[in-house]
Order: structure tokens, then C-alpha cells, then sequence
């Protein structure tokens, strides 16, 4: 079914245009020390360029020891109309090892201006902290249990 637009004064500011979310059961994994994409992603066209679009997500993630730490680095990143790092946590895990791998629930929110109608695509990525080998182990994104169930929900927002 085609998506119809709604015109924003009948709906006022701060109403909910549309959402899009994704959820995803299980991952992949890397031992990268440059961002890679996990996947988790979701898609968006915002209806109005003055919209807001409000990224909420949640990932699992299993971290295995590194040559002395068990830190990541996690990003949100947009592609399509744009291109930008959005937030991220740096040094994200434990100072120091831990014994087998490190369990992990890693969430937020974000509130992005688009600026255009054009679509928008925003990423989860992940690399061992600071781009050091040291940092991490093997990162388990998604999938350190069978039934994790990781989400991505985008919702435009009228302003």
C-alpha cells in the first residue's frame, strides 16, 4: 500500500508520521580494528524535510578477551542523503579481561534533523576500541544468543 501524506498541520507538531523498525535474531561477528557494519540497519524517507526522525535501537553483543582489554567501539551511522557518524561509545566494555566472553546489551536513542525527503539508511558498526588489535577479541554482534532479539525502530517525527 503506496504511504499517502499526511499534511502536518492536521496532525500538530510532534506527531508520528510513520516508523519502520527491523528486528533482527542473531549476528555475525568480527575481529576488525576499522567500523564494520553489523546488521542491523533500518531504512526511512521522511515524509517533510522538517521532520525529526527519532533512532531508538538495542544490540547484543559478545566480546571475547583481548591481548590485555575487552573494549569496543560502536557508531550510528547514516548513509543515503547523507553521510555522518551520529554518536558513538568509545572503550565500550571492560578495563582489563574477563574469563570467556563478556555479555553485553548496548542501546540508545538519537535524534536526527534530515533536511531532506530523500531516504535514509542508519547502521549499528562496530571495530575493537581505538582501532587496536589489543583492544578485543573476537566481536560477536547479534548473536551471542540464539533467540537475542536486536531492533532498530526509526520514527518521523512532525516539527
Amino acid at each position: 500500500m503506496p504511504l499517502t501524506k499526511v499534511q502536518t498541520p492536521m496532525l500538530g507538531t510532534g506527531s508520528v508520521l510513520q516508523v519502520v523498525s527491523q528486528n533482527i535474531v542473531g549476528g555475525g561477528s568480527t575481529t576488525s580494528t576499522s567500523f564494520v557494519n553489523t546488521n542491523l540497519t533500518a531504512s526511512i524517507t521522511p515524509l517533510y524535510s522538517s521532520s525529526k526522525i527519532l533512532i531508538i535501537f538495542t544490540q547484543f553483543m559478545g566480546l571475547q578477551n583481548g591481548g590485555g582489554q575487552t573494549r569496543i567501539d560502536f557508531n550510528l551511522r547514516l548513509t543515503g542523503a547523507a553521510t555522518s557518524d551520529l554518536m558513538g561509545y568509545y572503550y565500550y566494555g571492560t578495563y582489563g579481561t574477563v574469563p570467556g566472553e563478556s555479555q553485553t546489551v548496548i542501546s540508545g536513542s538519537y535524534l536526527y534533523s534530515p533536511s531532506s525527503t530523500s531516504s535514509h539508511t542508519f547502521t549499528t558498526q562496530v571495530r575493537k576500541a581505538a582501532g587496536s588489535a589489543a583492544e578485543c577479541g573476537t566481536i560477536n554482534y547479534g548473536s551471542y544468543a540464539a533467540s537475542s532479539n536486536n531492533n532498530i525502530t526509526l520514527m518521523e517525527i512532525a516539527a
